[in-house]
């Protein structure tokens, strides 16, 4: 298991807080991450999405669990959307 060297989340400074800011939101705006809102039909209102600075930390035997049930749920998506027949009667309810 790995450990950490450096605090996380790290501390920035107010300029490369800013940077690292303005760099995601930039990104998003390139990349179509962008919420629209509204109904005026004359503009286009957006926003970008809403993201994470850093990723969140959890548990490595957390995310090998998930890995592993990754390959049943991928199983059964492709089983559901194959059988047509009942996918149509369970939507019909």
């Amino acid at each position: 298991m790995a450990t950490l060297t450096a605090p996380y989340p790290p501390t920035l400074s107010p300029q490369q807080l800013s940077n690292l800011i303005f760099s995601i939101k930039d990104y998003q705006i390139t990349h179509g991450m962008l919420l629209k809102y509204g109904s005026d039909a004359h503009s286009i209102n957006a926003i970008p999405i809403g993201v994470s600075l850093f990723p969140s930390l959890f548990p490595e035997s957390l995310f090998e669990e998930a890995r592993e049930l990754q390959a049943v749920y991928n199983k059964l998506y492709a089983r559901v959307s194959e059988d047509e027949e009942w996918l149509f009667e369970v939507l019909e309810k």
